[in-house]
C-alpha cells in the first residue's frame, strides 16, 4: 500500500517537475540579460525573482538563477534583497544560504563591526575593484561610514585606467563617497606619478599621492 502511494505521488511530481524546468528555460535568457548588460529597472527584476522564487523548490537551475539575481540586485536596493532572501530562507530553510550569499555575511560582518565600534574609525581592507565600487558604495551606505573611516585597497583599484572625462567623473563621484580611501597602484593602472593631477605630499605620517 505505502509503496503504490509512493510510485503515485512520484508519478505526479515528475510531470510537475518537467513544466517547472521548461518554464525556468524560459526565464533565464532574461536573468542572463539583465546580468550581463546590468540592467536596472526594478520592476522587471523583481517579476524575475518572484518567478523563481516559486520554482526554486523544484529546480536548482531556477534556484542558482534566484541566488545570481539577488546577488547583482543587492547593489540596486540592498533593503529589497534582504526580503527576497529573509522569503527564500522561510521556503526553503539557509543550509546552503551562507555559500550563495557570500557577500551578505560579509557586509553585515562589516555593519556589525561599526555599530560596535560606534564612532570610532574603522579601517577596511579590500582589493582587486577594477573600478567596480557598488559594494563599497552599498557598504558605505548600509554601515552609515564617514570620512573618519579608512578604505585601503590593496592594487588594481580601477581608478587611473581609463584615462580621460570618463576618469574624471568617476573620480568625483568617488570622492563623494563618506570614506576615506587609500590606493596602492597595482599592474593594471597607471602610476600616480604619470597621471598628472596628482601631488605628492604627507599623509597620516607618510608620503602618497594626492
Amino acid at each position: 500500500m505505502g509503496e503504490s502511494l509512493f510510485e503515485d505521488v512520484i508519478k505526479i511530481i515528475l510531470p510537475v517537475k518537467a513544466l517547472v524546468e521548461e518554464a525556468t528555460s524560459y526565464v533565464e535568457p532574461e536573468v542572463k540579460t539583465v546580468l550581463q548588460y546590468r540592467i536596472t529597472d526594478k520592476k522587471r527584476i523583481e517579476k524575475l525573482l518572484d518567478q523563481l522564487l516559486s520554482y526554486a523548490s523544484m529546480s536548482e537551475k531556477a534556484d542558482s538563477l534566484f541566488k545570481q539575481l539577488c546577488n547583482f540586485y543587492y547593489f540596486i536596493d540592498p533593503v529589497m534583497v534582504s526580503e527576497w532572501i529573509a522569503i527564500h530562507m522561510d521556503m526553503y530553510g539557509n543550509a546552503e544560504i551562507d555559500e550563495d550569499f557570500v557577500y551578505n555575511d560579509d557586509m553585515n560582518t562589516l555593519i556589525e563591526t561599526k555599530r560596535v565600534m560606534g564612532s570610532n574609525p574603522m579601517t577596511i581592507i579590500t582589493g582587486d575593484k577594477h573600478g567596480d565600487f557598488r559594494r563599497i558604495d552599498a557598504l558605505c551606505s548600509l554601515a552609515s561610514t564617514t570620512k573618519d573611516d579608512l578604505l585601503i585597497i590593496l592594487g588594481d583599484a580601477g581608478i587611473n585606467y581609463y584615462g580621460g572625462k570618463r576618469e574624471t567623473q568617476f573620480k568625483h563621484t568617488l570622492a563623494k563617497l563618506p570614506i576615506t580611501m587609500l590606493c596602492i597602484h597595482g599592474n593594471h593602472e597607471r602610476r600616480p606619478e604619470a597621471v598628472g593631477s596628482y601631488q605628492e605630499g604627507e599623509w597620516r605620517g607618510g608620503v602618497g599621492y594626492m
